[in-house]
């Protein structure tokens, strides 16, 4: 198998959520050579969104790299890089995350432009958890091209501060759920929601002191830590516990 098709089934093992992938792999099993309909046939399959220049760019990698090679070898191949990346996305890892003065102890990374690498990592589903969310154009970008290509997102805000951020949010439409933590399901004395958390699927997390406003994604003096594996999947867990049938959270109705 030549490099370029290593890397093209590398790239749509790593972009593609798993019932997409799980679609391509039907078309490649039932697939002899790479023909020219077939990123069409790839884009179809698909339960939503055409994802067609990636299409293009795995069957041109297949047709210069290995034409001979069939289909369902290529597919076994795809199932083997899936299957590849998720075992390193379970292997826990942890980076600091620190924004503000600088240090000779910890690189300063900006707490925005991480959120933006983990908004772009996600595939099926984006947890946003904030005690503020204000009007951030970057933020919007990211979650506006996020819900493009499929993904649902969550966003989990302090209930009197809700209305607002709603509202900054409002543009992104049927593809973002509202949830707060009403007050009658709080004990006494009510506590607040404070926690602060980016979520991608549930392989990676960004977890610290940044509310989703600017100052907090672009100024202030923050500090937070990038999970990736189990330990990003039990937050995954804890949200899908809080926001289920039996927890806490509740979500707006869509205005």
């Amino acid at each position: 198998m030549s490099g370029s098709l290593a890397e093209a089934l590398a790239r749509v093992a790593a972009e593609l959520p798993a019932d997409h992938l799980a679609a391509w792999i039907r078309v490649l099993e039932g697939t002899e050579q790479p023909s020219g309909d077939l990123p069409d046939r790839l884009a179809d399959a698909l339960p939503y969104g055409r994802r067609v220049g990636l299409a293009r760019d795995l069957a041109a990698a297949w047709r210069a790299g290995a034409p001979d090679l069939p289909g369902p070898a290529v597919a076994l191949a795809l199932r083997a890089a899936a299957h590849a990346r998720e075992a390193a996305l379970a292997e826990n890892e942890v980076t600091l995350v620190v924004s503000g003065p600088t240090s000779k102890a910890v690189p300063v990374r900006l707490t925005g432009a991480v959120v933006g690498e983990v908004i772009r990592s996600a595939r099926e589903r984006l947890l946003l958890v904030s005690y503020a969310a204000y009007r951030v154009p970057a933020l919007l970008a990211e979650l506006r091209a996020a819900a493009r290509r499929g993904v649902h997102v969550d966003l989990v805000l302090e209930e009197e501060l809700a209305e607002s951020p709603a509202d900054a949010f409002a543009g992104l439409g049927g593809s973002v759920a509202l949830w707060t933590w009403p007050e009658a399901a709080r004990p006494d004395p009510a506590p607040a929601l404070h926690a602060k958390l980016v979520l991608a699927d549930r392989h990676t997390a960004l977890l610290g002191s940044a509310n989703l406003t600017g100052r907090g994604l672009t100024h202030n003096l923050e500090v937070g830590v990038l999970l990736r594996g189990r330990e990003a999947a039990r937050l995954a867990a804890h949200f899908d516990a809080l926001t289920g049938p039996c927890g806490p959270l509740r979500r707006r109705p869509p205005r």
